[in-house]
Formats: C-alpha cells, sequence, structure tokens
C-alpha cells in the first residue's frame, strides 16, 4: 500500500522544478531536461547478502537529470547536471525525494557517476516504531553511485547504490541505503 503523505511529498517537490528552472536559467543561461531515468530500488540493504535490515519493499525510482552547467564556477567543478528524483516504496516504508549535482565521467560506453545532494524523506524521524527505520530527520544529505552502459545513443542502463543520512547531526543516525537498477533515455 502507498502511502498518501508520500505521494503529497512528491507532488509537492515536483511542483518546484519550474521555479527552479527559473531561477537556474535566470543565473546560467539555456537549461533543459536531458534525461529521464526509471527503476526499481531495494530499500533498506545491509551486509554483503543485501538483505533488508528493517523495511521491506520495492522503491519504484524516478528522476530527471538538466543539461551540464558549463559556465562560470560550474567549468572549474567539473561540470555537473541537476538531478532532482524520488523514490516510492511499495509497502508504505520509507520514500524519498530528493535534488542535488551529478558529475560523469566518462570511459568508453561506460560510465560511473557519483552524485551528492539532500533528501526528503518521510521515515521516523526519533524512535522506530512498526519496524520503520528511524532516520533522525526528514531532510538528509544523500549520496548516490550509478555503473551505467551506454545501450545506444538514447538509451543506458545503470546499477546505482544510494545512502541517505545526517551525518551525525541528529540521534539517531542509522543510515538508510537503497540499490537497484534504473534505464535512462536521452533527448
Amino acid at each position: 500500500m502507498v502511502n498518501s503523505r508520500a505521494l503529497k511529498i512528491i507532488s509537492r517537490l515536483f511542483s518546484l522544478i519550474p521555479v527552479i528552472l527559473l531561477v537556474t536559467k535566470a543565473s546560467y543561461g539555456d537549461i533543459y531536461v536531458s534525461e529521464v531515468r526509471l527503476g526499481v530500488m531495494k530499500n533498506d540493504i545491509h551486509g554483503s547478502h543485501f538483505k533488508h535490515r528493517y523495511e521491506k519493499g520495492c522503491n519504484f525510482n524516478g528522476e530527471i537529470l538538466f543539461s551540464e552547467f558549463t559556465e562560470g564556477i560550474w567549468e572549474y567543478l567539473f561540470n555537473p547536471k541537476l538531478h532532482l528524483g524520488g523514490s516510492l516504496n511499495d509497502e508504505g516504508y520509507t520514500s524519498h525525494l530528493y535534488s542535488g549535482l551529478t558529475w560523469f565521467i566518462r570511459m568508453g560506453p561506460f560510465v560511473v557517476e557519483p552524485s551528492f545532494g539532500f533528501d526528503l524523506n518521510n521515515a521516523e524521524s526519533r524512535k522506530m516504531q512498526k519496524k520503520r527505520q528511524c532516520l533522525g530527520s526528514h531532510i538528509t544529505f544523500r549520496e548516490s553511485i550509478s555503473l551505467g552502459y551506454k545501450i545506444n545513443e538514447c538509451w543506458a542502463g545503470y546499477l546505482m547504490i544510494d545512502h541517505v543520512s545526517h551525518a551525525g547531526i541528529f540521534h539517531p543516525n542509522p543510515g538508510l541505503s537503497t540499490i537497484g537498477i534504473r534505464f535512462g533515455y536521452a533527448f
């Protein structure tokens, strides 16, 4: 069962996209959607066997990447792309909305993509209840790494792992890691 609160959060985040685009365009010139990604993730993985710690279910993930920032200071920061995304858990456990920057290390048809940003989630914030992970805060840092393969001019497949945590600012701080596969379509 999908959590209705998570759906409200996701709709609010995606309603901010036009504002972010206008501010970015005013500051850095043309910006456009460069890629859309969809995938399935396994939530709350732990250890080398990738078993669930507390939370179960699948996370359905969607992400939008925008054009590279190429002007000004961005040249010295290796021209990242802005990303906006979300993961919705199909059993009502922790869902996420996130935004940040993604960098690209291209090696022929392969790509490595580290990213860093912020995450808004619906996890328990103070104590674990109903076997749900308690993250200590609804706003956390998010980092990820994707390993991708470009199938053709438009399509690519990715193996991705991400981790959200607030870096010990609040208590508790167990973090939450997710692993999965995604497919991307580049425009």
